[in-house]
């Protein structure tokens, strides 16, 4: 009995449960996005919480796949534009240093439904010199996005 139950558990496990799995074929379609812009005031020691910056932003996107490529329609030009989301939202934090700042990055993509997804976009920049600390942000872009239909 035990046995079966390992078995059955590490099924679930190493096949997932799909539901949550994401492709850039789940974005074909028509989309309409509600984007909200936070801030992140300095306190001399950290970050503090992120506050509302701007009113919300609606935008719509659409995208096509062909040829095994996801591309997006550029709202300015109408032309289609190659992209993955799924490259691009990769949950991963990328770091740049320079002699003069430090700044952290990170994209992530999350599916709520076949019909919703939240992209977020996190910047973090410390500059070096504690003179201009004032300057130092760390802004936050979230689009929640519903399929139209």
């Amino acid at each position: 009995m035990k046995k079966i139950f390992l078995v059955a558990f590490l099924g679930i496990i190493l096949s997932g449960c799909g539901e949550k799995r994401v492709s850039d074929e789940m974005f074909v379609g028509e989309w309409s996005c509600k984007v909200t812009y936070y801030a992140s005031d300095w306190s001399g020691n950290g970050f503090e919480e992120f506050k509302k910056k701007y009113n919300d932003e609606y935008v719509l996107m659409s995208f096509k796949y062909e040829n095994n490529s996801l591309y997006s329609k550029n709202l300015k030009t109408g032309h289609w534009d190659k992209e993955s989301l799924v490259e691009t939202y990769d949950n991963k934090t990328k770091q740049e240093e320079t002699d003069y700042f430090f700044s952290k990055k990170t994209r992530s993509l999350q599916k709520e439904s076949n019909d919703k997804f939240i992209l977020t976009y996190v910047r973090e920049t410390i500059t070096k010199d504690i003179e201009y600390s004032s300057s130092n942000n760390k802004i936050k872009e979230e689009a929640n996005c519903t399929r139209m239909k």
